[in-house]
C-alpha cells in the first residue's frame, strides 16, 4: 500500500468540440469580463494606455504559461495587484 499517487503523463487531445465548449468561452470571458474592467480601472486613474500592446503581451504570456496549467493573464488581475 502506497501513500503517494502514481503519476502518469497524459497527452492533451484537441477537438473542435473542445474548442467551442472550452477554449472559446474562456477567451470571451477573459476579454469581456476581465480585460475591459482592467482597462477601465487604469483609465479612470489617469493612465493613458494603448490597448493593443497590452492585449498582445498578456496573450503571449498566457500562451507561454498554459502548458504549465496557468490561468490566463489578464488586465483585471494586473490592476487588482496594484
Amino acid at each position: 500500500m502506497t501513500w503517494f499517487p502514481v503519476l502518469a503523463p497524459t497527452a492533451p487531445t484537441f477537438t473542435i468540440q473542445s474548442f467551442f465548449s472550452i477554449a472559446l468561452p474562456l477567451y470571451l470571458v477573459t476579454m469581456a469580463g476581465q480585460n475591459i474592467p482592467g482597462f477601465a480601472v487604469l483609465e479612470l486613474n489617469g493612465y493613458a494606455i494603448e490597448r493593443q500592446p497590452f492585449i498582445r503581451n498578456t496573450g503571449l504570456v498566457s500562451l507561454a504559461l498554459a502548458p504549465f496549467g496557468s490561468i490566463p493573464v489578464n488586465m483585471s488581475a494586473i490592476t487588482a495587484a496594484m
